[in-house]
């Protein structure tokens, strides 16, 4: 996954977070670079975690390692930046919609 900070993030207040998932078959740059200019102008962060296998884990069963990864993921990004938990988006393009959807 990745972590995209904008140059313009001011850490001295609490700051947004979009969590975005990529669709079947892509990867994290395809779920953070829809948002980037968004991201540059506003301050906000963007989270792109990536799925263990082709697509998520609960596209084709069940939640499992995916969730961990982005559980695991979301904990390290509160500890590291000051998040407005009430500016906290989550986005996904197909099947990174779906989970968005699942998950949100």
């Amino acid at each position: 996954g990745l972590l995209y900070v904008p140059v313009s993030l001011d850490l001295r207040q609490p700051v947004s977070l979009i969590v975005s998932f990529h669709g079947a078959g892509g990867d994290a740059h395809h779920a953070i670079d829809p948002f980037r200019e968004f991201a540059d102008r506003t301050g906000t962060l963007l989270l792109a975690p990536e799925s263990q296998q082709s697509t998520w884990d609960v596209i084709v069963g069940e939640f499992g390692p995916d969730v961990h990864f982005i559980n695991e993921a979301l904990h390290d990004v509160f500890d590291l930046y000051p998040i407005d938990p009430d500016r906290l988006a989550i986005a996904g393009f197909s099947d990174g919609a779906s989970y968005a959807l699942s998950l949100g």
